[in-house]
């Protein structure tokens, strides 16, 4: 009885296992196929969910491709510092600083156009850590 009861556990183990590398196998995280249904209810000028979505795919270095469609339609549909510093964000993790400092300087003018006052430090930082 007791080597049966040894067997079921070891076969338990087992399968458990095996489901938890399966699980992890597939690649996406929980918040990066969350990002994925965020994009497909959002609605067609939301382009904050979209900025949103590939921030978190960018951070998680995960869906990169169709992150960068996402900013890039997300910048598109209305060019503000937030997804462009999102944009920003990801050339510089990528070593891509000409690109990052572009990016960063088109994020000042953005918040420049929007409001005069607009508090660019955290931006101009940022530039200035790229030199």
């Amino acid at each position: 009885m007791k080597t049966i009861q040894k067997m079921i556990g070891a076969l338990a183990l087992v399968g458990l296992l095996t489901f938890t590398a399966t699980a992890s196998s597939t690649g996406e995280s929980k918040s990066v196929k969350k990002a994925k249904e965020a994009v497909e209810e959002a609605a067609g000028y939301d382009w904050k969910t979209l900025a949103e979505s590939a921030q978190v795919c960018f951070k998680k270095d995960q869906n990169i491709d169709q992150a960068m469609i996402w900013i890039e339609k997300s910048i598109e549909i209305q060019e503000d510092p937030f997804n462009l510093e999102i944009l920003a964000d990801y050339y510089a993790s990528k070593g891509e600083n000409d690109l990052a400092m572009s990016t960063y300087v088109r994020a000042i003018d953005a918040g420049r156009a929007q409001n005069f006052w607009y508090d660019n430090s955290h931006l101009q930082a940022k530039i200035w850590e790229l030199r």
